[in-house]
């Protein structure tokens, strides 16, 4: 089956390519155990990371990429919390749970050095502090 012009345009953007990635092993360990009778925080977590790779597409696709990864950057921490809740139930194991954060920090450092002002360029006080706070885990 032919691919559309704009599905081939994201599966080269790297940032798409790490969101899909992440999504793909989120429903791996979603799919099983505990996890997957806990349909509540299953589908909160699926849902995030759904929404979390669409915000991506419409980032790396539109005019309002700045805007978008930006929102992509908080659907990050957000699927971040989730997943701990789902570590403390013991629905992941803690190298499994560290792989996914791991997967989530990945794409939110792509994601803003993609949103980066170019080298030499003074940053303005107060801009970006989320990158200075410690990671959740």
């Amino acid at each position: 089956m032919a691919r559309a012009n704009g599905t081939r345009q994201l599966e080269e953007h790297e940032l798409w390519r790490l969101a899909r990635a992440m999504v793909c092993g989120l429903y791996g360990v979603s799919g099983r155990g505990g996890f997957f009778r806990d349909a509540c925080l299953r589908d909160r977590v699926r849902s995030s990371a759904v929404e979390l790779l669409s915000t991506v597409a419409e980032g790396v696709s539109l005019e309002t990429a700045a805007a978008a990864l930006g929102e992509v950057r908080r659907r990050c921490v957000r699927l971040r919390s989730e997943l701990v809740v789902a570590g403390d139930q013991g629905y992941l194991g803690d190298v499994e749970l560290r792989a996914l954060v791991a997967q989530i920090d990945d794409l939110e450092l792509a994601v803003r050095r993609s949103t980066a002002p170019p080298r030499g360029a003074e940053e303005q006080p107060g801009e970006d502090d989320a990158r200075r706070q410690p990671a959740l885990l």
